[in-house]
């Protein structure tokens, strides 16, 4: 018999405190006692899942009693990005190794990353890698080596090959266990279908890749194969009957294809189109739901495509003509316009629109009211020539709002009275933002570095005071490091951020614009 005994209190305290999703909360309610404070280790795991590079995080931890909870928390992670090297744009990890030293490959480290100089063979790394949890490789551009086989460990899922990979694969090079290939630049090598294991769902081909090499064999594709990615180099027809009867989504398809018989699946749901110079009548198969269509060509129209009534998501790029309102479904839940031309945005009357993405929009005469459609709730406006926005453009039922790249110009009541969320993100320069301009409905507001320098009129701590707003992110140029402002309470706030993610601590409302100010023209990462 079995006479382990249980301390049951000790279980729920913890669950209690695992439900909490702030890392100071949780750390202040083992503050209430010495004994809950006494059992911390026990009881208490910090949220480590966006604390980066674990030296740099150590040396910011300044609760030196909660040092070694924060280490096995930190070791617990189940989302680790390991770099073998030295840095690489755009991406942060919790791991950096030298390849060539000594190395263990950390337990929590799930993806492996090489930084933009490394080509050297890895056949030692991937016997090691047998012994950790790695499931995704991502090889960089410059990455050449052959790889053998049997190397790869069978948990590794996903494997992504850099531009200058060009290497034959024969059956047993890859994981028996893959879900996800892809290839970006000059993989050109014959595929047989003992090549890629079955288990394959996600694919993606190279844009030099030789495509009689892949529709010479009608049985090579992975039975499972769910998305499979075709560049538009590609110019060979699929033959009827080629594609997986389990496919879900294609991407880069001619639409040529979409004339011949059996070509589609029933099971495609997700289809991402190049009409090209395509001006005769096309049908979209009954059950797609997301549809992209990609043409600069004037020749055709959205009226001349027969769209299945299943269609919830449309993306069109570079079409170049009013849309009417009976070009749409009467379902259609989001759209996507991509480097709209038309002088005035269409006045779509659908009211089924909820996320509506206008991207690279060009637009040169002031908008009018109603161009764009009253329900919607998500915008995402990307205005490129600082055309101003006047008010009651935005319809009131808009809730989050972004303006991405571009520019734009806001005057008071440009913004509608029941936002919750605001985002201006790269190098947005609007006007300087004001108390005025912002409604007090607002609860999230992001701004750019360079806003965040220049906005010398927006008053964060009357902006606390007087709005909903609890959370406020300043983004530098790059989008990697940030700071962020959260309510905690009418009269305090939690800043944190920076270079190093550092929890800086709880500070007055009143003092956040002497504090952000500060932080702003001393941090070297902005």
């Amino acid at each position: 018999m079995n006479n382990n005994v249980v301390n049951l209190p000790n279980i729920l305290l913890a669950k209690i405190i695992n439900e909490l999703k702030d890392n100071l909360d949780k750390l202040y309610l083992t503050l209430v006692c010495k004994r809950w404070f006494d059992i911390r280790d026990s009881i208490l795991s910090f949220d480590c899942q966006d604390c980066y590079l674990v030296k740099f995080e150590q040396k910011r931890f300044f609760l030196k009693s909660y040092i070694s909870t924060f280490n096995h928390s930190y070791m617990r992670k189940d989302n680790g990005a390991l770099l073998f090297g030295s840095s690489l744009a755009g991406k942060r990890f919790h791991y950096r190794l030298n390849y060539r030293n000594k190395y263990r490959v950390p337990n929590s480290t799930r993806e492996i990353y090489f930084d933009a100089e490394f080509n050297l063979n890895i056949d030692n790394m991937l016997m090691k890698l047998s012994m950790s949890n790695v499931t995704h490789i991502y090889f960089n551009d410059n990455f050449k080596q052959p790889i053998a086989k049997g190397l790869f460990p069978p948990t590794i899922k996903l494997i992504s090959f850099g531009y200058y990979w060009n290497h034959p694969i024969d059956e047993g090079v890859l994981p028996a266990h893959l879900e996800s290939l892809s290839f970006i630049g000059c993989f050109n090598q014959p595929i047989n279908e003992k090549s890629l294991p079955s288990t394959i769902k996600h694919l993606k081909l190279s844009v030099l890749f030789d495509y009689k090499h892949l529709f010479a064999n009608d049985k090579l594709l992975p039975c499972n194969l769910q998305s499979l990615d075709i560049p538009r180099s590609n110019k060979e027809l699929i033959p009827p009957g080629f594609l997986p009867a389990n496919l879900t989504e294609i991407k880069s398809l001619f639409v040529d294809e979409l004339l011949l018989p059996s070509v589609l699946p029933s099971s495609i749901r997700s289809i991402s189109l190049d009409i090209g110079s395509q001006t005769n009548r096309l049908a979209i198969p009954i059950g797609v739901t997301s549809l992209t269509i990609d043409s600069s060509s004037n020749g055709w129209r959205l009226k001349n495509v027969d769209l299945p009534t299943t269609l919830r998501c449309l993306t069109l790029e570079d079409y170049n003509h009013q849309l009417e309102e009976n070009d749409l479904p009467n379902d259609i839940e989001e759209l996507t316009l991509v480097n709209y031309h038309i002088n005035n945005l269409p006045i779509v009357n659908s009211k089924s629109i909820k996320t509506l993405k206008l991207l690279l929009t060009y637009v040169n005469t002031p908008l009018e009211i109603g161009c764009i459609p009253q329900g919607v709730e998500q915008l995402t406006f990307d205005l490129l020539n600082g055309i101003p926005l006047a008010p009651h453009i935005i319809p009131d039922s808009v809730r989050d709002l972004s303006f991405p790249t571009g520019r734009v110009k806001l005057v008071v009541g440009s913004l509608p009275p029941a936002l919750q969320s605001l985002t201006f993100d790269g190098d947005v320069v609007t006007p300087l933002l004001s108390n005025d301009l912002l409604p007090p409905s607002l609860e999230r507001l992001t701004i750019s570095i360079q806003q965040a320098k220049t906005s010398l009129n927006l008053d964060i701590n009357t902006l606390f005071l007087t709005t909903k707003i609890n959370t406020m992110k300043i983004m530098s140029r790059s989008n990697i490091y940030w700071y962020i402002i959260r309510r905690l309470d009418q009269s305090h706030a939690i800043l944190s951020g920076g270079q190093s993610n550092t929890e800086y601590g709880i500070i007055k409302i009143t003092q956040l614009n002497t504090t952000i100010s500060n932080k702003l023209s001393t941090e070297s990462d902005f």
